[in-house]
């Protein structure tokens, strides 16, 4: 047939007519059999023709959608992009009603097809996908578990996830409210609250640390009035640990040194501070660990430790092992050292060393406790005793909170 690379008909050679000639029947056969051939071939886009000989191949040579096709079975339908509909009960489709769609054939490749429908009856929409010559499972959404953002009711409760909010417009679950709520109460009711802890009562508190945290860089505060005097009694500290340090601890010894304690008992002096036998003033005693020991690095073992009192010190000491921060029972007021002494504003940060001025301040030269505002970490608390019934809730939002015993 007589057409060009680019689909443009040419009459064939031979076939014009002469004036005053006889047209040959032969010639004249092959003419007409050539235009019989064209005409009823797919004619060529050039020609006013779609290229085609189906309405599907006309569509894709045209860059065309399939408008409204019908599906009778989801499985072994020929989609092609464009438009779709099926009637209640049709094979593989995702709801017995009837279904509204459309359809993408990703690069014309019948392998690859993304179908999004919607039921005609509920409004639920559906989504499939061939990949790779494979349909996969419907995807769709359930209005029965779903609630409209206005108008609607919850039929039950609403679970959140575990874990407190980290942005402004986070939901939060009804611990952390309820938690949140009572820390500002203790704040508001009782700021600063005093606990007498009793040694002759076995006065203390305790909490497992369950996961180990910075056991490197790690900062205590707490404000201690002493009453008791001449005996061995453990403020702050681990009973026992598995990292060779015993019983650390720090407290004051019978001679009322300020120490660090460790040992199998917890009654080996590793650093002995000042002496402090009065009875009438607030210390503010801040433990930090980790350090930097002649302008090095932190020690990783052993610690370097030190001591601050009322913002003077520090009194320094190296540790091998450090039980604290690890994932074992802590205590405030430790067995078979339990301390004489009143308590306020106890404050443990994880993963820093915190200078003593972020817990107190000189006021007309006398040492005053000042509201601690920064990060408490993993593990970190802070203790204000603000709850009567609850003395050892913890305030800072980390929810590491304290049991009470004895008291």
């Amino acid at each position: 047939m007589p057409r060009n690379g680019s689909g443009v008909y040419t009459r064939p050679p031979g076939t014009d007519g002469v004036p005053d000639t006889t047209i040959e029947s032969g010639r004249y056969n092959t003419f007409v059999g050539d235009i019989e051939t064209d005409l009823n071939a797919a004619r060529p886009i050039v020609a006013g023709g779609s290229g085609a000989t189906s309405a599907a191949a006309a569509r894709a040579n045209l860059k065309a959608e399939v408008a409204a096709a019908q599906v009778i079975n989801y499985d072994g339908h020929a989609f092609e992009t464009g438009s779709f509909y099926s009637m209640p009960g049709a094979t593989a489709a995702p709801s017995t009603n009837g279904l509204s769609g459309t359809a993408v054939v990703f690069d014309s490749d019948p392998n690859y097809i993304t179908l999004e429908a919607r039921d005609i009856t509920t409004g639920v929409p559906y989504m499939r996908r061939k990949i790779a010559g494979t349909w996969g499972a419907w995807s769709g959404e359930d209005p029965t578990g779903k609630v409209n953002r206005s108008g609607d009711t919850m039929a039950g409760a609403l679970t959140l996830p575990a874990g407190n909010p980290t942005a402004l417009l986070h939901a939060v679950h009804k611990q952390y409210v309820d938690e949140s709520i009572a820390n500002a109460i203790a704040l508001l009711v009782a700021p600063g609250a005093e606990l007498r802890f009793n040694r002759s009562l076995s006065q203390h508190m305790t909490r497992l640390f369950n996961t180990t945290s910075n056991q490197q860089n790690w900062t205590l505060s707490m404000w201690v009035k002493r009453i008791g005097l001449g005996t061995h009694q453990a403020l702050f500290g681990v009973d026992s640990n598995t990292s060779g340090t015993g019983k650390i601890h720090v407290g004051f010894d019978a001679g009322n040194h300020l120490c660090f304690f460790g040992g199998a008992a917890g009654d080996v002096i590793i650093m002995q501070g000042p002496i402090f036998s009065d009875l009438t003033p607030w210390l503010n005693i801040v433990w930090t660990a980790g350090g930097v020991s002649g302008g090095g690095p932190p020690l990783t073992t052993p610690k370097f430790m030190q001591l601050f009192v009322n913002n003077s010190g520090p009194s320094s000491a190296l540790v091998n092992g450090n039980g604290i921060n690890n994932a074992e029972t802590h205590y405030i007021g430790q067995p078979s050292y339990f301390p004489d002494v009143i308590m306020k504003d106890v404050v443990f940060v994880d993963g820093l060393q915190v200078a003593p001025t972020s817990f107190g301040q000189d006021v007309g030269g006398v040492w005053t406790q000042k509201n601690y505002t920064g990060p408490f970490g993993v593990t970190g608390f802070k203790l204000n005793f603000g709850n009567a019934t609850d003395r050892g809730r913890d305030i800072s939002g980390a929810g590491n909170h304290w049991t009470a015993v004895n008291f």
